[in-house]
C-alpha cells in the first residue's frame, strides 16, 4: 500500500488507520491511497476507481471526526472492490466512537537558532562552491577538447585538404 499525504495530518497516523480498515480487503498491497485537501468545509469526501487501485480521500483544513473518514475509507474500498452503492448500501455497519475524535496534526520541527541558522547556510555555501567547481573542470575540459579539435581542423586545412 502506497500512500500520499499531501495535507499536514499526520501520515504515520493515516497508514495505520486505512490499513487497520483495508486489511480484511485482499488488494491492500497494490492500493495507492492519495489524501488531498478539499475546497470550502465540507464533510470528508472520497473517490475511487470502480475495481481499480486509485483511492483519493479529500479533507479540509479545519480538522475531521475520526469516524468520518473511517467511513470514507470503507466505502471507497467497496468502491475499488468494484461494487456500487445498491449493492452495498446494507454493508455499512456502525463504527464505534473512537477515543481520539480528531485526526492528529504531523508533529513540527522546532525552529532552528539563529546559530543553526548560520551553520546550514554556510554547509549549503559549501555545497555550491563544490557543485559550481565541478561544473567549471568539466567545461574547462569540455574547452580542451575543442580546441584539440581546432588544431587538427588547422592543421587539415593548411594542407588543402579541406
Amino acid at each position: 500500500m502506497k500512500i500520499e499525504n499531501k495535507t499536514h495530518y499526520d501520515t504515520k497516523f493515516l497508514r495505520k488507520l486505512i490499513y487497520a480498515e483495508l486489511k480484511d480487503f485482499e488488494f491492500v498491497d497494490r492500493i495507492r491511497v492519495t489524501i488531498l485537501y478539499r475546497r470550502g468545509n465540507r464533510a470528508t469526501t472520497g473517490m475511487a476507481g470502480f475495481g481499480g487501485r486509485n483511492m483519493w480521500l479529500y479533507l479540509d483544513k479545519a480538522g475531521h471526526k475520526i469516524n468520518d473518514l473511517i467511513s470514507t475509507i470503507r466505502h471507497e474500498a467497496l468502491h475499488s472492490q468494484g461494487l456500487g452503492h445498491k449493492e452495498f448500501a446494507q454493508m455499512h455497519e456502525e463504527i464505534p466512537e473512537q477515543t481520539a475524535n480528531e485526526i492528529p496534526l504531523k508533529p513540527r520541527k522546532p525552529k532552528p537558532t539563529a546559530e543553526q541558522l548560520v551553520g546550514l547556510r554556510y554547509e549549503n555555501v559549501l555545497k555550491k562552491i563544490k557543485d559550481k567547481e565541478s561544473r567549471l573542470k568539466r567545461i574547462q575540459n569540455q574547452l580542451k577538447k575543442l580546441y584539440k579539435r581546432k588544431r587538427y581542423y588547422v592543421k587539415k586545412k593548411g594542407k588543402g585538404i579541406i
